[in-house]
């Protein structure tokens, strides 16, 4: 599939991501096979994934190792679902599972 603005990781475009995708209310319901009947927040959550995106930059980490790292340093919690797709991104979340951020800091 090919996305009319960025690469297809990283596009919002309602029309660029896979049917499982678009049906959520991120984007817009006139996308097929949208069926909840609301606009969407394809400029929030592109604006949001940009300030992520910017802010793992920063703390010189990858965007997946920022939210691993984020998540488990929240108080009371003691694991983290990842997702991933290969065995090479399994790795990089364990390593970044095994030192989570600071609580309140805003960097590694």
């Amino acid at each position: 599939m090919t996305c009319c603005r960025a690469s297809f990781r990283t596009c919002t475009h309602a029309g660029c991501r896979p049917p499982y995708q678009r049906r959520t209310r991120h984007f817009d319901a006139a996308a097929p096979p949208g069926r909840h009947g609301e606009a969407g927040a394809e400029a929030e959550t592109g604006a949001a994934l940009a300030a992520i995106r910017a802010i793992a930059a920063d703390c010189g980490m990858a965007t997946a190792e920022l939210a691993v790292r984020w998540a488990l340093a929240g108080q009371g919690i003691s694991c983290c679902l990842v997702g991933a797709r290969s065995v090479r991104r399994l790795e990089e979340d364990v390593r970044a599972a095994a030192e989570p951020l600071a609580p309140g800091s805003s960097s590694g």
